[in-house]
C-alpha cells in the first residue's frame, strides 16, 4: 500500500552542455540559482507543525543528489513538533531553468501517527530505535541528518532509519502496529517515485543504533553504504557498518572512529579511504581503508588551526574527484552569522580556506549543513539548500 507519486517529469529542455544559469561563472564563484526556492512547492493544504515546511531545512536535515541529470533531493524532512509533512521534493539542476517538483506527496492527516520516545524505547528494548513509518506505510517526517542517500547504480533514493519520536498532529500507533520500531531502510526507485513497502529490505534488532546524527557515506561506485552507530561517547563502544546493496543486509565490519556522532564521513574514491572529520581534526579525525576497518589518525597541514576554530558539529564534508580534495562547509564558530568553507587536499591533507567571489560571505544554515551541501559531478560544483525561502546556493569548483 502506498500513495502514488505526484505527477513527475524529467525536464525536456535539459542543457546539453553547461546550463544558462552557470554560464560565465568562474571557478570558486558562489551564486544563488535563480528561482529555486524550496518554498515554491510547499504543500497545500500544509501539514501540521509549529515551524511548517521551514523545518525541512532547519531541523537537522540533509539532502542527496542523483548524479544523472543532477537532481537535488530533499525529504521526508522535519520531525518532532516542527513539521509532520513527509513529502519528497526534487529539482533538476542540469537544465537551463531548474524548477522544484514534489515527486511524492505528503501523507494525509488521518494516516499520520508516530511513537513517543518512551513507548518506542520500551518496544525496542531501549536500543533507541524510533517508529518512523506513517499509517500509509511511507517514511515519516524526521531529522534525517546524514542518512538521505542515493544509490547511483541501482537508481534508487534511500532513507536510512527514518525516525519520528513524536510530532504535531496525528496520533500514536496502535499497540499491534508492526512498524513501531520503524524500518532500517526505506527505498524509492527513481523510475516510479513511489516508496517501497517497509518490509522490502531486511529487519534486524541487531542493526545499527542509528539516527539523525549517524555519519553516513555511500560508495558511489558500488552503492555500498557505510554508517556509524549513533554514539555520544568516543569509541570503541560504537560499531561501523556496511550495507550490501543487493541483499540490503547490514554487516558490522569493525569499531567506529574516535567520535561517531555528529561529524561527517567522506570517501576518497581515488585512494579508497573513508575519513571521519571529527573536531578537532588534529587529534580526533580518523581514516580507514574500505577494504578492512583499521582507523588511524591522519596528519593535516596548512590552515589546521583556522579549521579547528571554525569547526562545528553537524557540518558537511564532500569528496571532489576532479580536484582530488575534500570540501568542508560548516556554521562558522568564529562568527556565527556566516558559514565557512575549507578545502583539504586529499594527497597530503593540506588545509586552506579559499577566497570566494560572487557571494563572498556564505549564509548560515540553521542547525548546520549535515549532508545538505552535495558535490554535483555533471556541473563540477557544490549545491545546497540553506533556507526554505532562499534560492539554492551553488559554488563552482572546476
Amino acid at each position: 500500500m502506498a500513495i502514488v507519486a505526484a505527477e513527475f517529469c524529467d525536464v525536456v529542455g535539459a542543457a546539453s552542455e553547461i546550463p544558462l544559469w552557470l554560464q560565465g561563472i568562474d571557478i570558486l564563484e558562489a551564486l544563488q540559482i535563480p528561482n529555486t526556492k524550496l518554498s515554491s512547492v510547499n504543500p497545500v493544504p500544509q501539514p501540521a507543525g509549529v515551524e511548517g515546511p521551514a523545518a525541512k531545512v532547519n531541523d537537522w536535515c540533509g539532502a542527496t543528489i542523483r548524479h544523472s541529470g543532477s537532481w537535488y533531493i530533499v525529504g521526508p524532512s522535519g520531525g518532532h513538533a516542527g513539521y509532520v509533512g513527509n513529502e519528497t521534493d526534487a529539482i533538476q539542476l542540469n537544465t537551463n531553468i531548474p524548477t522544484w517538483q514534489e515527486i511524492n506527496e505528503p501523507t494525509r492527516p488521518n494516516s499520520i501517527c508516530y511513537e513517543t520516545d518512551d513507548v518506542a524505547d520500551l518496544v525496542d528494548g531501549g536500543t533507541g530505535h524510533r517508529g518512523g513509518i506513517y499509517g500509509d506505510l511511507k517514511p515519516a517526517s524526521g531529522h534525517n541528518g546524514y542518512t538521505a542517500q542515493f544509490l547511483q547504480n541501482k537508481d534508487e533514493y534511500v532513507l536510512l532509519f527514518p525516525r519520528n519520536p513524536g510530532g504535531a498532529g496525528g496520533g500514536v500507533h496502535p499497540t499491534d502496529w508492526p512498524y513501531r520500531r520503524g524500518a532500517e531502510v526505506c527505498g524509492m526507485p527513481w523510475s516510479t517515485k513511489v516508496w517501497l513497502h517497509p518490509d522490502t529490505y531486511p529487519h534486524s534488532p541487531s542493526y545499527p543504533f542509528a539516527a539523525l546524527y549517524s555519519p553516513t557515506v555511500t560508495d558511489l561506485r558500488t552503492d555500498e553504504i557505510y554508517i556509524c552507530d549513533q554514539n555520544w561517547n568516543p569509541g570503541p563502544n560504537g560499531r561501523f557498518w556496511k550495507r550490501n546493496p543487493t541483499t540490503g543486509v547490514f554487516t558490522s565490519i569493525g569499531p567506529g572512529p574516535a567520535k561517531e556522532t555528529a561529524y561527517p564521513l567522506a570517501l576518497d574514491t581515488t585512494r579508497d579511504l573513508i575519513y571521519s572529520f571529527a573536531w578537532p581534526v588534529s587529534t580526533q579525525a580518523r581514516r580507514t581503508p574500505i577494504s578492512s576497518v583499521l582507523w588511524s589518525q591522519p596528519t593535516f597541514a596548512g590552515s589546521v588551526s583556522a579549521l579547528e576554530n571554525a569547526q562545528t558539529e553537524n557540518m558537511c564534508a564532500e569528496y571532489d574527484p576532479v580536484n582530488d580534495c575534500f570540501w568542508l562547509i560548516m556554521l562558522d564558530f568564529r562568527n556565527l552569522t556566516k558559514s565557512a568553507l575549507f578545502r583539504i587536499r586529499a594527497s597530503d591533507l593540506f588545509v586552506d580556506e579559499p577566497t570566494l567571489t560572487g557571494i563572498s560571505t556564505l549564509p548560515v544554515r540553521i542547525n548546520n549543513w549535515h549532508n545538505a551541501m552535495r558535490y554535483v559531478p555533471e556541473l563540477k560544483g557544490l549545491v545546497g539548500c540553506f533556507e526554505l525561502t532562499q534560492d539554492l546556493l551553488f559554488i563552482r569548483t572546476a
